[in-house]
């Protein structure tokens, strides 16, 4: 997930400094982009006819590119510390940029590297009724880093850009835990739900990076130090309810729908345009086809109704989503 308000978006266009007074910031792109991925190695054993156990281990990658503007004043607010801190600081800050970025679509500049894993079960309990439940861990990732990435100070002494490392510290997917059960009233007709509980507050209290600077001539008094700053964002933890429906339409074909509903987990006094993952409810449609014995292939989408907040600063944020997804399967 992430945003992009591009140069021409009037939201980072100024601020204020770290003393009364308004200032211009940089004018350059504005976007964030965050990515997890998993590699899975499952395995599964029927303990009996009805009861089957499962699990996983899981090899998973996290990226993130940041191209941010922080007028002095939101700086100021900060948790801040590091060497640096002193020579930014000095004077008056107008504004500090962050700026990690690769331009692609599929990974970002600042990765880390993990593992997790998830263990399972199901039970029939008669023709009718099968319940199921899932545990799935916190990840435990190394920082997400980058060795080529910059920030440009703007403060009383002048400009400076400054290029060095990144990392972004203690970034970490959270745990999850599930129960739910399917109905087949009938040979075509299956229902389903589940109740999901997602331990955000244990890795979303706040988001940390730290920049260590180049050792180098061109950063003039910041070569080799290093900035820490943290950003509160204090997340909640979600509990979302889900509901779906298959009908075998043919021998070939499946229909579906679906729907989840939870609470925003980003408390309004912390919500940062950047990053706005206030979706609540989805609403999903989609079909199954079997092509032949061993081939098949399906096709999903989901909608996100808008939700809109109001953050600490009085700024209005609002977000929806649309998602498609088609998929082919082929057995050997």
């Amino acid at each position: 997930m992430g945003t992009d308000y591009g140069d021409d978006s009037p939201l980072f266009a100024g601020g204020m400094s770290d003393e009364p007074g308004q200032i211009y910031m940089s004018g350059k792109d504005i976007r964030s982009e965050v990515g997890v991925g998993r590699v899975m190695f499952p395995i599964s054993y029927n303990l009996t006819d009805n009861t089957t156990i499962g699990a996983s281990a899981d090899f998973v990658w996290a990226s993130m590119d940041l191209q941010m503007d922080m007028d002095g004043a939101h700086f100021s607010q900060m948790e801040t510390g590091g060497s640096m801190l002193p020579t930014v600081t000095a004077g008056t800050l107008d504004y500090i940029r962050y700026d990690y970025s690769n331009g692609t679509p599929f990974i970002g500049k600042a990765v880390g590297y993990g593992s997790g894993f998830k263990l399972g079960f199901t039970h029939k309990v008669s023709k009718l009724l099968t319940i199921g439940g899932t545990y799935h861990s916190q990840t435990m990732m190394t920082d997400l880093e980058s060795s080529n990435a910059s920030i440009t100070v703007v403060n009383t002494a002048g400009t400076q850009d400054v290029s060095g490392k990144i990392k972004v510290n203690d970034f970490e997917w959270p745990a999850t835990f599930a129960a739910g059960f399917a109905l087949n009233p009938s040979d075509r007709l299956m229902i389903a739900a589940d109740v999901k509980f997602v331990d955000w507050s244990s890795v979303m209290d706040k988001f940390s990076t730290t920049f260590i600077a180049d050792d180098d001539g061109s950063n003039g008094d910041y070569a080799g130090q290093t900035l820490d700053m943290n950003m509160k964002q204090d997340w909640k933890d979600q509990t979302v309810y889900s509901v779906g429906v298959e009908y075998k339409a043919s021998k070939n074909l499946a229909l579906r729908g679906g729907a989840s509903f939870s609470t925003n987990p980003v408390p309004d006094t912390y919500l940062h345009p950047l990053f706005p993952a206030i979706i609540k409810n989805h609403y999903t449609c989609g079909f199954g086809y079997r092509l032949s014995e061993s081939n098949r292939m399906g096709m999903a989408y989901s909608w996100a109704p808008k939700v809109t907040e109001t953050n600490g600063d009085g700024m209005v944020i609002s977000h929806s989503q649309s998602n498609w997804s088609l998929n082919f399967v082929h057995n050997l």
